[in-house]
């Protein structure tokens, strides 16, 4: 008994002691995994300050006062930094003298337009209510600068990024994200572009004081409203055509990315158009004094922002989607778009004038 009893006890001091390394075991790869990860956090520190010092070098080679000042505040030179505020508040005094100074007759020429021209009677020429309506649209916008100044940036983000994607290298993936394609989402960036600060958004509100011309005359709202939507068309057109080129050589991807490219930031145009337009009429602003208020701090050319959001948010989810579920999800984008534009079209037909007169 002594002996089963010595080897019984042998045989649990054989399995302790088996416990024992296997926890020692377990021990030791947690401390190997905590030191890996201190390991890859210090190289992460490094990569980021690696990026950061590249950052700043290029900000000072690219901007000399920046360079001088950031070595004057690490050498606390302060004579240096003394000068340079000196410097930035003799410019900033002489700028703004020369500016107060000259500020009346540099509005006075910007407003005033004269010309001096000879008026010859010559045949008269017909033509259709509409054509005229849209010239007037056309006369109206093109008279103020900072109504186009305003509601062409979208357009020209639009064609800047089509240029842009020359020098970008959307087919690396992203490191955070490994799934996502970039490429997928490009065609509703463009739309979104195209979608922000539409003309439509103050064309009503823009008429002001000058509204009851339009209302003298026997038309109906379809037509007088029809002609805004319709010139705002005419202005964009022509900038999705060269940006649609520019595209066709920039982009290399297959023929259905390719018609996603053309279809999805044509589909957001009338859409853009009719959500301005609609939301100029549901907030009008006809009695101002100046275009800044109609153009800048009306709440439809505001609100018309959210029109550039409403089409890039699905392009986030499509990033992440495959080939065959995303052409779904872009042609049911497309499909509800369309059938919001419509809505808002038929809504604009039947919509009454006389509620803009209170």
């Amino acid at each position: 008994t002594g002996n089963k009893t010595e080897t019984v006890i042998n045989g649990e001091n054989d399995t302790v002691n088996g416990d024992d390394t296997d926890k020692t075991d377990k021990k030791l790869t947690k401390k190997e995994r905590r030191e890996q990860k201190k390991l890859e956090e210090e190289r992460l520190k490094s990569k980021m300050s690696v990026a950061a010092g590249k950052a700043i070098n290029s900000l000072e080679d690219g901007c000399a006062p920046a360079r001088i000042l950031g070595r004057a505040l690490l050498k606390h030179d302060f004579t240096v930094i003394l000068i340079y505020f000196l410097i930035s508040i003799v410019i900033v005094g002489l700028t703004s003298f020369v500016i107060g100074k000259n500020f009346f007759r540099l509005s006075a020429r910007l407003r005033t337009v004269t010309r001096h021209r000879e008026y010859h009677l010559e045949a008269m020429a017909e033509q259709s209510v509409m054509k005229a309506l849209v010239k007037k649209e056309a006369a109206q916008y093109f008279s103020s600068g900072i109504y186009v100044s305003n509601t062409i940036v979208g357009p020209l983000l639009a064609v800047g990024m089509s240029i842009a994607l020359a020098f970008i290298d959307l087919s690396k993936p992203v490191p955070d994200l490994p799934s996502a394609n970039l490429e997928a989402g490009i065609p509703y960036l463009l739309g979104g572009f195209f979608s922000m600060m539409s003309i439509s958004a103050c064309s009503v509100s823009f008429e002001g004081k000058r509204w009851w011309l339009s209302r003298s005359l026997p038309l109906s709202s379809k037509e007088i409203l029809g002609a805004k939507a319709i010139f705002n068309l005419i202005v964009l057109t022509p900038v999705y055509v060269v940006m649609e080129v520019i595209l066709l050589f920039v982009m290399r991807v297959n023929l259905m990315d390719r018609l996603w490219l053309l279809l999805i930031p044509l589909a957001a145009m009338p859409f853009a158009v009719l959500f301005g337009l609609i939301l100029n009429l549901r907030f009008p602003k006809m009695h101002w004094e100046n275009e800044v208020e109609v153009v800048k701090q009306s709440a439809s050319s505001g609100l018309s922002l959210l029109g550039g959001f409403v089409i890039i948010l699905p392009g986030l989810g499509a990033v992440f989607l495959s080939g065959v579920l995303r052409n779904i999800i872009n042609l049911v984008f497309i499909l509800v778009i369309l059938g919001l534009a419509w809505l808002m079209y038929r809504r604009i037909c039947g919509y009454s004038l006389e509620r803009l007169e209170g």
